[in-house]
């Protein structure tokens, strides 16, 4: 079930430093926000980083994600949305 390899994708992240949380979507998508980023200081010279992360993340889950805000470019968390299928 998706639900759950969102929310133990967001379980591990946890524990590696992410602050990640998860929600489902009104459509039925999911969300996975992490508000620390352990490699920000990293990535803003190199955001070939925030790349990798996104391909790994779209391995483990199985499907496309897109990235709609990251912490090295500015914004206030690095948000994934997820869709349903």
């Amino acid at each position: 079930r998706r639900a759950d390899q969102v929310a133990e994708l967001a379980a591990i992240l946890t524990e590696q430093g992410y602050m990640c949380e998860w929600e489902q979507l009104p459509e039925g998508g999911f969300a996975v926000i992490e508000h620390n980023c352990p490699v920000d200081c990293v990535a803003r010279d190199y955001p070939q980083s925030c790349e990798h992360e996104l391909k790994l993340y779209e391995d483990v889950l199985g499907v496309a994600l897109v990235r709609e805000e990251t912490i090295s470019e500015g914004g206030s968390c690095c948000r994934y949305r997820i869709s349903a299928e």
